[in-house]
């Protein structure tokens, strides 16, 4: 499954229009429906806020526990240099 199918899925699941998911981003009215329309790569952690706010996780699964990937919170630091 394709991320904008995963995402068409979850909108058909929860019940909540393409217009509220927008809103609820924070975006133009429009911003899911254009999205699904062009195929946009939604990118991890885009589709991981539109699951958030639809009642999904978005989880990589394999190898024992599960990894959730999370949005890009407002705070985080671009350049944090590298690891040590």
């Amino acid at each position: 499954m394709t991320p904008t199918e995963a995402l068409k899925e979850m909108l058909d699941r929860s019940g909540m229009s393409m217009y509220a998911l927008s809103k609820a981003m924070g975006k133009s009215r429009n911003y899911v429906h254009n999205t699904i329309k062009q195929g946009s790569d939604l990118g991890a952690g885009n589709l991981a806020l539109m699951a958030s706010h639809m009642g999904f996780k978005l989880t990589l699964n394999g190898m024992g526990e599960p990894i959730e990937i999370t949005e890009r919170s407002e705070d985080a630091d671009d350049n944090q240099g590298p690891a040590d």
